[in-house]
């Protein structure tokens, strides 16, 4: 996980990649080195919260605890060394009365100066007196005046201009998010309402609930003092900041005898029989199996529960669009600024879920910089779990499709061309965790189980098993290793996540890990014909293909210390001039050059391919992609009929829309005619295209 420490006294920034299981007190050390501050003199916060080193009853907290995610900010307040202290109003006053004759015992036992709420550098919602309505802004000074009374300057973060505000009309930043479902007549929430156009957007405000419509999904509101106030946009907060420690819920207290639909299922709310109990990879609510109707866990490696489910409707030309189920998500989760896992864009359709071994176009080298990239591109479907596989149904569906290495248990030891992998289980995720410490062992079943499977001795036992000198007989397994293992590997990537080739499971076995609880863990063997990313070989092949880490949005991405420039700035044309010297013009090879040479009735489509310069074999496949595109179901054509007026259509989709009656091309609106032949295809662009994107 990337997060960032930024210093309130100098604005310097550091960004630090840890895991979340990072407990404050190592963060300080971390603080230590790149700031140069004392743990001691370092006050840490992170939305309105000030970060501890342990719990009440001496647990170590850890940044989970306080739910930092990738991307967030953790402010770094240094405090003052006493030495270096400047003399401020009250020393003054203490230095005048020390003149002065010795105070009476009542004025001597007067009530201490009070202290500030909000430090200097964080961001709070601060009430506007005009409106009454909240907006975000962030603290720049604390202001006392004669009286010692606290009021705060502040800027907001939409307007401009400085301001001073009473410590009445600050607070914390309300980031409790309510479901719909939970609200009662008489809560006091956090909404957002515009008087004048109640069906837009406006400005946030502090609402009693008066009335809960379920059938419109409406409440009706006291805001401002103004009754009936409907209120659709249901996007409800609670107007104080929630506890981020592990040991509360904001609406149960973490009481385990009380029902809470909040940390517990979302649709009984009991907190019992956790081990059959699953949770939704889009929402990470709870459901018991009994209360959705199943009889067992589910098999597939995603899960979505019936609020987040949605179905994909195809429509043909012509046809008319269903208006799509709308996906509801509640999950007040920060999914690392929309990048990490902001939910695919695409699903590996050459391949089946289930298939083993190698992906076509896919090849050793290649790198992206998110998960859920990998996840697209169907080498490791799961965008969470480190393991894909299953150990049901049938035979050949059983075993381990692919695994990624990101260094997650200290068992883990990876010598390139072979590594011991630690398997999974035996950590406490109830209340919505993603991760944690290792509290109980692990056991032979689901994911362990599954790579077990791909070894090739039978039967699989907890007795283990070790394939000898046949390993190569196993599954294969996909393996892919991420940049996160840098600090325990030498093998693995600087950045992103790139795909190493097919492995084999030689061995398996129980052995007792660093943790004091028992593991399963297990022995890969390299089996691929493509040479190593870290070999001599392998990276001349990098080097030829141009492989680079591939962004998820490359136009946001600047190159690492340089800043971005607008097209109009002066010097942005050097620097592209720079960026061309550094990567070299991709060269296409001989037998692509013939196939496509000979596919003369899409020629002007080829010029307009190989005109762009590309860099690499990904760039060059792209821009196929854009040019090439069936304009009904925007994918590659298949089975191509290339029309009269020079555009390319699969055959199945004009049969499609020649079925609804419509004989127009999609790219241009030319009359294509009923009489055109369907049939004759174009052979030349299809061989082409399967060189360039080969399937099974």
């Amino acid at each position: 996980m990337s997060c960032r420490i930024r210093n309130s006294a100098d604005s310097k920034e550091e960004t630090i990649n840890e895991s979340k299981l990072l407990q404050i007190k190592d963060l300080r050390e971390i603080i230590k080195k790149k700031f140069n501050v004392e743990p001691k003199l370092q006050r840490l916060y992170f939305k309105g919260k000030m970060l501890e080193d342990d719990s009440s009853d001496g647990k170590p907290l850890t940044l989970f605890d306080y739910a930092v995610g990738g991307s967030d900010v953790i402010q770094l307040m240094p405090r003052a060394v006493l030495g270096d202290q400047r003399p401020t109003n009250a020393d003054k006053q203490s230095e005048k009365s020390s003149l002065e004759p010795e105070p009476s015992k009542s004025s001597a036992t007067a009530a201490p100066d009070p202290q500030p709420d909000f430090a200097v550098g964080l961001f709070v919602d601060v009430k506007c007196e005009d409106t009454e309505a909240w907006f975000l802004a962030k603290v720049l000074e604390i202001v006392r005046d004669e009286n010692m009374k606290i009021d705060y300057k502040i800027e907001y973060t939409e307007y401009e201009g400085e301001h001073t505000v009473p410590s009445t009309n600050i607070r914390n930043i309300a980031t409790n998010c309510v479901e719909f479902s939970d609200v009662k007549v008489g809560d006091k929430l956090f909404v957002n309402y515009n008087f004048e156009k109640p069906d837009s957007l406006g400005f946030w405000y502090d609402a009693q609930v008066e009335a809960v419509k379920k059938t419109t999904r409406t409440l009706v509101c006291t805001i401002n003092k103004k009754e009936a106030c409907r209120v659709n946009n249901l996007e409800l907060y609670k107007s104080e900041a929630p506890d981020f420690s592990e040991q509360d819920c904001d609406l149960c207290k973490k009481n385990s005898k009380r029902k809470c639909k909040q940390c517990g299922c979302r649709k009984c709310g009991g907190k019992d029989d956790e081990d059959n109990t699953i949770m939704c990879d889009e929402c990470n609510g709870a459901y018991h199996i009994k209360c959705l109707g199943m009889t067992s866990l589910p098999e597939e490696d995603e899960w979505f529960c019936p609020e987040c489910k949605n179905e994909n409707d195809i429509v043909c030309a012509g046809g008319k669009a269903m208006k799509a189920k709308e996906r509801k998500n509640n999950s007040t989760r920060d999914w690392g600024r929309g990048q990490a896992t902001e939910g695919r864009t695409k699903e590996c359709t050459i391949v089946p879920k289930d298939h083993f071994g190698p992906i076509p176009g896919i090849e050793v080298g290649m790198c992206w910089q998110y998960r859920l990239q990998v996840s697209e591109e169907g080498i490791h479907r799961p965008p969470v779990a480190g393991i894909s596989g299953t150990a049901k149904g049938h035979m050949d569906k059983r075993g381990c499709q692919s695994i990624v290495i990101s260094g997650g248990y200290e068992d883990d030891i990876d010598s390139g061309d072979s590594f011991l992998y630690t398997g999974s289980g035996g950590r406490d995720l109830s209340g919505n965790k993603r991760t944690a410490a290792q509290s109980s062992d692990q056991k032979l079943d689901r994911f362990n189980e599954a790579i077990a499977y791909s070894c090739m001795v039978r039967p699989v036992t907890s007795k283990g098993g070790d394939a000898g000198d046949d390993w190569r007989k196993g599954k294969p397994v996909r393996v892919c290793r991420a940049y996160k293992a840098k600090k325990h590997s030498r093998f693995a990537p600087e950045e992103g996540f790139r795909y190493d080739g097919i492995y084999k499971v030689k061995r398996y076995w129980q052995d007792k890990g660093e943790s004091g609880f028992k593991v399963w863990r297990f022995e890969f063997k390299r089996d691929d014909e493509s040479p190593a990313p870290w070999t001599e070989e392998g990276q001349a092949v990098i080097d030829r293909e141009g492989y680079v880490c591939i962004k998820r949005n490359p136009d946001q991405t600047p190159a690492k210390g340089k800043k971005r420039k607008a097209s109009g700035d002066e010097g942005s044309e050097e620097d592209e001039e720079e960026v061309k010297k550094v990567r070299r013009v991709y060269v296409i090879n001989d037998e692509w050059m013939k196939l496509i040479k000979q596919d003369t009735r899409n020629k002007k489509m080829w010029d307009q391919v190989l005109e762009k310069e590309v860099y690499s074999r990904t760039e060059l496949l792209d821009q196929v992609r854009t040019v090439l595109t069936c304009q009904i179901c925007f994918e590659l054509p298949n089975q191509q009929v290339t029309t009269v007026c020079g555009h390319h259509i699969c055959q199945e989709c004009l049969v499609m829309s020649f079925k609804n009656d419509v004989f127009t091309c999609p790219s241009c609106r030319n009359d294509l005619g009923k009489e055109l032949d369907l049939k004759q295809f174009n052979k030349d662009l299809e061989a082409i295209l399967d060189k360039l994107f080969p399937r099974l």
